[in-house]
């Protein structure tokens, strides 16, 4: 198993498997797979715009298959300081 942050080239294979947890496991979601499911590729480009702050960090097999994945962010809202969210997803 490899660890490695997901590339902006490999948004379609992320997305995949995203969706597919979201029908798996949709409470570990604040989003749902019927709303998801509906958005464009170029949506979904827009939505996940990846930095140092906010990315993904992919899991994969030894054939190089994306199969799990943990998401990082941080939010800077005005009246809490920093906060960091960790998201893991099959």
């Amino acid at each position: 198993m490899e660890f490695r942050r997901i590339p902006p080239e490999e948004l379609e294979s992320f997305w995949r498997l995203r969706l597919q947890a979201l029908q798996e496991f949709p409470a570990s979601f604040g989003a749902s797979y019927e709303e998801s499911s509906k958005l464009t590729m170029e949506q979904v480009k827009e939505k996940f715009r990846w930095n140092d702050e906010n990315f993904v960090i992919g899991a994969y097999n030894e054939a190089e298959e994306l199969v799990g994945m943990a998401a990082f962010s941080r939010q800077t809202p005005l009246s809490l300081g920093i906060k960091d969210t960790f998201g893991a997803f099959t």
